[in-house]
This record gives C-alpha cells, sequence and structure tokens, in this order.
C-alpha cells in the first residue's frame, strides 16, 4: 500500500467497509497524478486490508477542497499537497527572522481566483481539482526554489517572497501569475478565470506574521473593490 496504485489495485486492499474506505479516500487521498492513478497519503499507510468492492472514478472524485478535517492532523493540503495554513504561518514566522537577522525585505501575498466555483458546478469536481492543481504548478513555476505557495482555502493561495530588493520583486511576480491565469486552460476546455492579489510587505507593514497576513487580506479586498490586479497595503506605496 506503498506509493501509488491503479483503481483496480484498490479494489483489492483489503478489508474495510465500503462506507469506510470512500471516507478515508475523501478525507485523504492526494488527487490523481496521472489517469486512473492516485497517491497515497501518508495517514492512510496501515489501512491495508482487502475489499472486494470496485471503485469508479467518480466515487474517487470527491470535494476535497472543502474538506479541512485535516487541518490539525496534516500541514500540508490534501489536495495540491502544497502546505496549509499552520505550515505556511511557520515559514512566515521563520522568514522573519531570517530577514530581520539578514536586515532583508520579505513580502506575504495572496492570490484569490474568481471562476473556479462556476467550473465546478458546471462541469464538475474532476474539472474543479485538475484546474488547481494545473494552476498551482504554475504558480510554483513564477516562483523561486526560496519562495513558498501555499494553499489557504479552496481558491486563495498564499505567498511567501524571501529575499526581495524592492517592490518591484514582488509586482513582477504578481504580472507573472496574473499572465498565467489569464491564458490558462484545462485541456481543450476554454476557462475564465479572474485573479485578484493583496500584499504586504516587511518590515514596512509589520514584523509579525498575522499582522502582515491580515493586511495583505486588506489589500486583497481592496483590490477586488477597485478592480485591480494586485494591491499592496503599504503606505509607502500608495502615498499614505
Amino acid at each position: 500500500f506503498e506509493g501509488e496504485f491503479s483503481l483496480e489495485e484498490a479494489s483489492q486492499v483489503a478489508g474495510a467497509t465500503r462506507a469506510k474506505l470512500l471516507e478515508l479516500v475523501g478525507k485523504y487521498f492526494l488527487t490523481s497524478r496521472a489517469p486512473g492513478r492516485y497517491a497515497i497519503h501518508p495517514l492512510l499507510r496501515g489501512y491495508a486490508q482487502e475489499v472486494t468492492l470496485p471503485l469508479s472514478r467518480e466515487q474517487l472524485d470527491v470535494d476535497l477542497a472543502a474538506d479541512t478535517s485535516l487541518e490539525t492532523e496534516t500541514a500540508y493540503d490534501p489536495l495540491t499537497n502544497l502546505p496549509g495554513y499552520n505550515l505556511f504561518i511557520d515559514r512566515l514566522d521563520h522568514l522573519l527572522a531570517r530577514a530581520t537577522r539578514r536586515q532583508q525585505m520579505a513580502a506575504v501575498v495572496l492570490v484569490s481566483l474568481e471562476g473556479l466555483q462556476q467550473l465546478r458546478q458546471e462541469d464538475g469536481q474532476h474539472s474543479f481539482n485538475s484546474a488547481l492543481l494545473a494552476l498551482a504548478q504554475d504558480f510554483r513555476s513564477c516562483l523561486r526554489k526560496s519562495d513558498t505557495l501555499a494553499r489557504l482555502g479552496e481558491d486563495e493561495f498564499a505567498l511567501l517572497l524571501e529575499e526581495i530588493t524592492s517592490v518591484q520583486d514582488c509586482m513582477r511576480v504578481a504580472e507573472r501569475i496574473a499572465r498565467g491565469v489569464e491564458s490558462f486552460t484545462l485541456g481543450k476546455q476554454e476557462t475564465h478565470l479572474q485573479v485578484y492579489m493583496g500584499g504586504s510587505i516587511y518590515p514596512w507593514d509589520s514584523d509579525q506574521a498575522q499582522t502582515l497576513l491580515q493586511r495583505a487580506r486588506i489589500a486583497l479586498e481592496k483590490a477586488r473593490e477597485t478592480g485591480v490586479i494586485c494591491q499592496l497595503f503599504s503606505r509607502r506605496v500608495n502615498g499614505g
């Protein structure tokens, strides 16, 4: 029961009832990495028992995005395997400690996607999950290895940008993400997504993790209100 397994192999994994197996699948499986194959979450290892029921792809396409039951059990989002909220805050705390020692700037950026819920309503959960995975991969490609990409909500991501030298560094990342969302397609299917971003800058806006996150969220709401793609909180940027 290690690594990856096919749906046919899953039907031979032993002894759980149908309801229990589907409950475990719904809570703990990462989404498909390739057609018909699923990655096993470490928390599921040890449940290897024989079952004789057939499993369909539709039964496994459960709403992982809305399931927050793992929040206290694992630091990672079960769909994308990106850091979740708790690990994000932990990494932000460590980033701020390093930035303070090195006297460097850093940024927190929240990325909100609009249009994914409509995609789920029209095309189902599997399309929603596939879009989130593809977008997460695209966002990761916009960042350096030292940066962090996390998933904080159904259609919300967060970035930690370390060792930036200017506000322009933050805005360049935002522009790359916006271009990726604008050109995003799911297979041959057209998608209509809108992205809004809000950011805060260390040390201008705060030296506390929660305050920086709150101020990034204020900037995100301002971006939505004004229709701009990316809004920064900092008074130095906004002339306040």
